[in-house]
């Protein structure tokens, strides 16, 4: 059983120590913010969105974990479709946002998200897929079509323009 392993409960402990010491952080930095620019908000509100976040992240990790890997590279083709969906979407006015003169979000019902951030998740799970699929028979030709595909998706994030997410997703 994984929880009854010891790495899994040192993996636990790891990162909810990282987790505790983010909260800090945020918290720290946001409530000094809040007070020197003698801001009308809590000073708790960054902190219980971070939990929120926390929230949906052990939610999805759970989903995640009760389907297993295998469902996430079987329907990995039909992910990295909504999601380069997402990345088109960004650059519509009235859905995506332009923060920092980068149009990376989409807001909605006072939150957002970068959809270049589930690309991380979805291109390498499309990738190895594909990989599967070869059964070890990959030749140039396949192998540089692929690389066409996968370009369109970090294409987009470099209008956006983010350098580093396509960096990552090169190594």
């Amino acid at each position: 059983n994984f929880m009854k392993s010891k790495p899994a409960l040192w993996l636990i402990i790891s990162a909810a120590l990282l987790f505790s010491f983010g909260l800090l952080m945020v918290f720290n930095t946001t409530a000094a913010e809040i007070l020197d620019r003698s801001l009308q908000t809590s000073l708790h509100a960054p902190l219980l969105r971070q939990l929120l976040y926390a929230a949906i992240g052990l939610l999805l990790g759970w989903i995640f974990y009760q389907v297993g890997y295998e469902a996430l590279l079987r329907y990995s083709p039909y992910f990295l479709f909504v999601v380069v969906i997402l990345l088109v979407l960004v650059f519509l006015p009235g859905i995506g946002q332009s923060v920092n003169g980068a149009r990376r979000w989409i807001h909605f019902g006072g939150y957002g998200f970068q959809p270049s951030e589930l690309v991380k998740i979805f291109l390498p799970a499309f990738f190895i897929r594909w990989i599967v699929v070869q059964k070890g028979e990959i030749s140039l030709p396949s192998f540089l079509k692929m690389l066409a595909l996968l370009s369109f998706p970090i294409g987009l994030i470099l209008l956006e323009p983010d350098n580093g997410t396509p960096a990552l997703l090169f190594l």
